[in-house]
């Protein structure tokens, strides 16, 4: 049974290969998607109804939820691995989102929307 060992890349552009898929392509996905909602999210937020100052914490909340997860999830990647870390995260992110029921949902407050986890759309209260 042969045991494979790890031979680093000998050149630079063969080290870049290795680490586009792993590294920069979700980099990139997620500066690309935070680059999308920055600028639309406090305007989505006050199409909901909300004042500019749960506007204010609404967008806040997005930059503090990165900084408090980063190194906890680092910790589960180094625990776990990567691609269970991953999988993790979704199954959760998963669940949050189908909870609560959209009957329930439809009769609670904005400000419980507002600073909540994201939904889809169709999930959120009509304004009437």
């Amino acid at each position: 049974m042969a045991t494979s060992v790890y031979e680093p890349p000998s050149t630079a552009s063969q080290a870049i290969k290795q680490l586009i898929l792993p590294l920069y392509l979700p980099c990139w996905f997620d500066s690309v998607s935070m680059g999308i909602i920055g600028p639309v999210l406090p305007l989505f937020v006050l199409s909901l109804g909300a004042t500019e100052a749960l506007t204010g914490i609404v967008v806040s909340t997005v930059a503090a939820g990165r900084l408090s997860f980063s190194v906890p999830g680092g910790k589960l990647v180094g625990k776990v691995g990567e691609k269970k870390a991953i999988q993790f995260g979704l199954l959760v992110y998963s669940a949050l989102l189908c909870w609560p029921p959209p009957a329930a949902a439809a009769s609670e407050p904005l400000a419980h929307h507002a600073l909540r986890f994201p939904r889809p759309l169709n999930r959120l209260p009509s304004k009437t």
